[in-house]
């Protein structure tokens, strides 16, 4: 809940009824400058970074038999074209506004619960983990439609294979008819796991190099602070954490029947991936992987705070 609606509810016993339609109004413009912004941010970073995810989850399902991001990137646009690097963006898309509204707007809540000053980073840091753990049950259905979308261009690639569903729509259908609303939460263990250490390392470092930016000019950050920050913050989210990605990418690319699957649980998945190819193996996909991060964090965090300067939040 916005800090600023409870504040403002809470006096609402001592205003008289006339002003009811005001308290509405501003409780509503309130909440629509928390969602805007994280909005507008979330379809930044897809546009932006979607081919880069594409490759990435290619290459790190099991069977990869790419050699290189250079090699499925080439793969891929020679089978399906450019289309083919945008495979599965309508999940992120079409999900973006509450994904990307819950985050920052329970992000933005746990920074003024918390009271985080720059002074102590850490507290963006745990306000940024808490804000995107309660996001995680928007992003894991998101990242499953998504994933299970980019699978089939590996799957195509196998004779005689015919897939279940061509659109979201088919694939949320066919994975609801086969698991119930449980499965669509498949992978919710993993993508918590990914995203408490990874949102802590994300919003600390950037509100941290903000900080020290804004003290060693002396002046308000520019576009260009906000895209540099942003972006050593995209590494910052992916450089010690990518591993728990790499599970998260298995084990939603996996099947959706429960008997079909080959892994049969989170640990089985980290015991079955380092048989496979030892520590290494948790890092296929690392490479496309950070070559997103830079461009499609730097344009997601300069949109969040431009959107938010312009209604008037301040950064």
């Amino acid at each position: 809940i916005v800090s600023v609606t409870e504040t403002l509810l809470n006096d609402q016993s001592s205003k008289e009824s006339s002003s009811s339609p005001t308290l509405y109004f501003t409780v509503r413009m309130e909440q629509i400058k928390q969602i805007f912004p994280g909005t507008c941010g979330g379809i930044a970073v897809v546009l932006v970074g979607h081919p880069f995810d594409t490759v990435k989850t290619l290459m790190a399902m099991p069977g990869s038999p790419y050699t290189s991001a250079f090699d499925c990137a080439r793969q891929t646009v020679r089978d399906h074209g450019i289309p083919g690097l945008y495979r599965g963006i309508s999940s992120p898309l079409c999900m973006q506004m509450f994904f990307r509204s819950v985050m920052f707007t329970s992000v933005r809540s746990a920074t003024e619960w918390l009271q985080c000053t720059p002074d102590k980073p850490w507290t963006y840091a745990l306000a940024g983990s808490i804000g995107w753990a309660f996001a995680s049950l928007v992003e894991s259905p998101q990242d499953l439609f998504r994933i299970q979308l980019q699978a089939q261009l590996k799957l195509m690639q196998e004779p005689g294979y015919k897939p279940a569903f061509t659109t979201l729509r088919d694939c949320i259908k066919h994975i609801y008819n086969t698991n119930g609303i449980r499965g669509c939460f498949h992978g919710l263990i993993p993508t918590v796991t990914r995203n408490i250490p990874a949102a802590a390392c994300y919003f600390g470092s950037y509100e941290y190099l903000k900080a020290r930016v804004k003290t060693a000019t002396g002046q308000p950050l520019t576009n260009l602070h906000l895209l540099v920050c942003g972006g050593i913050a995209g590494i910052c989210y992916w450089l010690p954490n990518y591993q728990f990605d790499c599970v998260k990418t298995c084990m939603m690319s996996d099947a959706i029947k429960k008997e079909d699957r080959l892994y049969k649980g989170v640990f089985d998945c980290w015991r079955k991936l380092y048989a496979e190819g030892g520590v290494r193996r948790f890092y296929r996909g690392f490479v496309p992987c950070m070559a997103r991060s830079v461009p499609a964090n730097a344009a997601m965090l300069w949109t969040v705070d431009t959107v938010r300067r312009c209604v008037g939040m301040g950064i």
